[in-house]
Formats: C-alpha cells, structure tokens, sequence
C-alpha cells in the first residue's frame, strides 16, 4: 500500500539557490528536465501510486499490509547505466543520495519505486535522522526499501500481480 502525499514541493528562492553549497543542486531542486531517447523502452517518469482512504483496511489473501516508512519517497529510473532518482513531483534528487545513484548505476535498465530512510539502530525509520544526514551531506548509511519493480529491461511490470512467480 502506498502512502498520502506528505505536501507539495516549492521551488526553491533566489536566496537559497545562492546559499547552496558550490558543486551541489538545493534539496528542492526544479523538476528534471523530461526526454529519454526515442528507442528507449522505459517512461522517463511515472506518477506515484497514492494511497486512499477507507473506514477499514481491505481483508484477504490478495492483500498485504506493511508498516509506514517515514522516509523520502523515490523512484530510481536506469537506463545504459545512468541512474536519476526521482520525488514524488518529478524532481531529481540524484545529488542529494549520491551513494543510491552511484549503486543504482550497476543495474539493469529498470524503474524502482520505493523510499530512502534513516532507521535507527531500534529498525525504527526517524524522518529528522534522514533530513539531519541529508543536512549534513552524509547519506551513505541510508537505506533504500524497494516497493515496486516498475519496469526491467524493456518488460512493463506494472500489471503482473505482485509477489507470485510468472512463467
């Protein structure tokens, strides 16, 4: 199950974008710049799944429940190894987890959906660890929980049910 939307991004002011440290993007960057090469299988972007509201959770063997992250949602997108990691909105946050993009580059060309957490040494997500290692330029030791394999190679995934095998 997918989680509500936290807020909009703002973009970010003069200001800030003059404060921000030489070499690296704000962490509210502008939305990244759309295209992909016209033979390539993969979307450059796909809207995040949200969640919706209900009196009670649904019941059944075709449904799991898992418990909420409280972390920075992304979607890795790699192609020809080149990894971009995407906000909820768009933006490209590659710059903010430069280690995620580094390992993510390693991977077939695939689209993950999925989020960034500190977790504490309790395996308890903390959201003000993860801005505080994001502040600080220390993003090494994040964890990334993969949701969804979106995509893989040239294969839309997203219509296979999820957790079975298929032949």
């Amino acid at each position: 199950m997918n989680k509500p939307s936290r807020g909009k991004s703002a973009r970010p002011t003069a200001k800030a974008e003059k404060k921000a440290p030489v070499g690296k993007a704000p962490l509210r960057s502008l939305p990244a710049k759309r295209g992909r090469s016209a033979a390539s299988p993969l979307p450059d972007f796909i809207p995040f799944a949200t969640c919706l509201l209900v009196d009670r959770p649904p019941n059944g063997p075709d449904w799991v429940h898992e418990i909420k992250l409280d972390g920075w949602r992304l979607q890795i997108r790699v192609e020809d190894g080149t990894a971009t990691l995407r906000t909820r909105n768009g933006h490209d946050y590659s710059h903010a987890f430069p280690e995620l993009a580094r390992v993510a580059r390693g991977f077939d060309n695939c689209i993950i959906d999925g989020e960034v957490c500190f977790v504490r040494k309790d395996g308890i997500s903390d959201f003000s660890g993860l801005q505080a290692a994001m502040k600080a330029g220390k993003t090494a030791g994040l964890i990334f929980f993969a949701f969804d394999l979106l995509f893989l190679g040239n294969q839309d995934l997203r219509s296979k049910p999820a957790g079975r095998s298929q032949p």
